[in-house]
């Protein structure tokens, strides 16, 4: 039986019954020179495998039995072999499973990926709280120099009043690290 969406022959047998068409189809598609003709070719040509899946109904075996939807089956649940049609399984690594067993192994593997960006994201946060922990410390060791350069200069100030020089109330501090100053 040909393939019913190209008509080709070519094709292999997935399960019983089921069957993929491998004919290789040729598809127009508009190129640059059709709507600016000079600008190159006004029809460009892809070809591809048709890819499409049908059931042929005169190869299905008898003995291959009904799924519980009372489809024709074609194939076998590599689990708990329970006959399964094209709608109640799937393949997984290559094996047919039905829809339960299929559920099962899809959330195992959404869980252990969700495991997986559970630990990317603690391990980004991690090193992001590090960065901002030094930062912070940073900041505090620069205002612990900052706040020790007003004592002693408020200790100079004190004692040139002691002594009699008067000196001048104001004072000015460069903040470390830049050009801004902080009158006091």
């Amino acid at each position: 039986m040909a393939c019913p969406t190209c008509h080709g022959t070519t094709r292999t047998e997935i399960s019983p019954g089921y069957w993929r068409c491998d004919s290789k189809i040729t598809i127009e598609r508009e190129g640059p020179g059709f709507q600016r003709p000079g600008s190159g070719p006004p029809v460009l040509y892809d070809t591809r495998v048709c890819g499409q899946r049908y059931v042929e109904a005169s190869t299905t075996p008898a003995n291959l039995g009904l799924c519980r939807c009372n489809t024709g089956a074609i194939g076998y649940c590599s689990e708990c072999q329970r006959p399964v049609c094209g709608s109640h399984s799937g393949l997984w690594d290559a094996q047919r499973l039905c829809d339960e067993h299929y559920e099962v192994k899809f959330e195992a593997k959404v869980a252990a990926d969700a495991r997986a960006e559970w630990e990317r994201q603690r391990a980004f946060y991690a090193h992001w709280n590090a960065e901002r922990k030094a930062a912070e410390e940073k900041e505090a060791a620069e205002i612990a120099v900052e706040t020790q350069a007003r004592r002693q200069v408020r200790e100079v100030l004190d004692e040139l009043c002691r002594r009699g020089n008067r000196g001048s109330t104001r004072y000015k501090i460069y903040k470390a690290g830049s050009r801004h100053l902080i009158d006091h």
